[in-house]
């Protein structure tokens, strides 16, 4: 797909400019976002191509780099949609795991004392309840 491409070639370019150059401090932190955020796009980019393996292959390799640093909401969004493709394929333990891990990293980042005002937790609570129901119907 050309989306896909446009997104591995940025991902080329930055893993270029990472490797040709001394980065320190703030521009480090920047093209480790960066990469992260295109790892995540690539693999949205797949599982809407029905690519669910490569999908998995991008959203752990963002996974990795976010994993570099203090978890954030981008860590969760990548699990969620960890757990979106798991659920596709009807692999409900892992799909579960994705989402529960979501759901943790969104309840730490909520300003929201009551869950259901925060859209992501009521998201995640729901993508929950329903692998569990598929789970139990197994």
């Amino acid at each position: 797909s050309l989306s896909v491409d446009m997104y591995e070639e940025a991902y080329s370019i930055l893993l270029q400019k990472e490797d040709g150059a001394v980065v320190e401090g703030n521009e480090q932190q920047t093209i480790i976002t960066m990469k992260a955020h295109l790892k995540h796009h690539i693999g949205l980019e797949c599982a809407q191509l029905g690519l669910y393996g490569d999908a998995m292959i991008h959203f752990k390799k963002s996974v990795e780099i976010q994993c570099m640093r203090d978890a954030t909401i981008s860590l969760a969004d990548t699990y969620n949609a960890m757990g979106a493709v798991c659920a596709t394929q009807q692999q409900w333990e892992e799909a579960f795991t994705y989402f529960n891990e979501a759901l943790v990293i969104y309840q730490q980042h909520s300003t929201s004392e009551v869950d259901d005002v925060d859209s992501n937790i009521m998201q995640t609570k729901r993508n929950l309840a329903l692998v569990r129901q598929k789970q139990e119907k197994q």
